[in-house]
Parts: structure tokens; sequence; C-alpha cells
């Protein structure tokens, strides 16, 4: 069982080449692992943060509904203090101007606004300034004219004459 060198050359080279893949596929193995431990690192870093993500998403969706239940109590709050601000004004507006009827306003139209109101008042002094020129009665008592007494009756001449 003698070899030849050339056999025992060749053998020695195949083991070498052996050894030399056997040494690469442990340098990859060990890379390998390598890799797997920082991908596993960065799938735990990606959940933490997916996780804090959430987690800040569900404070500010919180933090949001709690602005927008303030804004709209605000906004009711203002719409009341407005609506109790023109009611004011309105019944400051007939005040100042006594000759115009209680609920005049109220019938000409929409008394919601300031602008309206304006617009009412400016209707109604018109309304109350045609009907008081159309009612305008001169001063003191017709004069009286001459009793035409050809013309009466004897039964109105005789009344006439009693009652002077």
């Amino acid at each position: 069982m003698f070899e030849t060198i050339t056999e025992t050359i060749a053998k020695l080279m195949g083991d070498e080449k052996m050894a030399d893949a056997m040494a690469d596929l442990a340098i990859l193995r060990d890379e390998t692992a390598e890799i797997q431990s920082r991908w596993a690192a960065r799938d735990a870093e990606l959940l933490t943060l997916k996780e804090q993500h959430e987690a800040d998403m569900t404070q500010l969706k919180g933090e949001a509904e709690a602005t927008t239940t303030a804004q709209t109590a605000r906004e009711a709050e203002i719409t009341e203090v407005l609506a109790r601000a023109v009611q004011a004004y309105k019944i400051a507006s007939l005040k100042a101007n006594p000759d115009l009827p209680a609920g005049i306003l109220d019938e000409l139209g929409e008394t919601g606004t300031v602008e309206q109101i304006d617009a009412n008042l400016a209707k109604a002094q018109k309304i109350v300034d045609k009907v008081k020129s159309n009612l305008a009665v001169p001063g003191g008592a017709p004069p009286r004219g001459k009793i035409d007494i050809a013309s009466m009756s004897s039964l109105d001449k005789i009344r006439h004459a009693i009652t002077n």
C-alpha cells in the first residue's frame, strides 16, 4: 500500500483544498450568525419603535379628542354669550326708540344678528314715521264759520235760538 509521490501530493492537495473550504465555511457560518444577530437586534429595535409610535399616536388622538371637546364647549359658550348680547342689543334698541311697538322687530324678520336688528329698526322707523305723517292733525279746533240761518228749517231755527 505504498502510494506514489504523485498520489500522495494529489491527496495532500485535495485535503488542503478541503481544509480551505472548511475554513471558508466556518468563516461564512460566523458571518451569517453575526448578520442574523444584527438582524434580530434591528427587528427588536423596529418593534420597539413601532410600539412607541403606536403609544404616541394613541396619546395624540386622546389629546386631539380632548382639544376638540374643549373647542366645541367653548364654541357653544361663545354662541350663547353672543345670543345674549344680541338680545340685549335688541332690548336696548327698543328702549332707545320708544315710538316703536315692542314686537315690531320680530314681525319684520329675523333678529339673530346685530345687522338684522339694525335693518329691522330702520324699516320699523320708516313705518312709524309714515303712520305719524298720515295721522297728523293741525293744532287747535277748526275755526267756526257763520251759520246760515236762511237755509235752516223753522224747527232748526228755534233750536239754534234756544241753545245760543
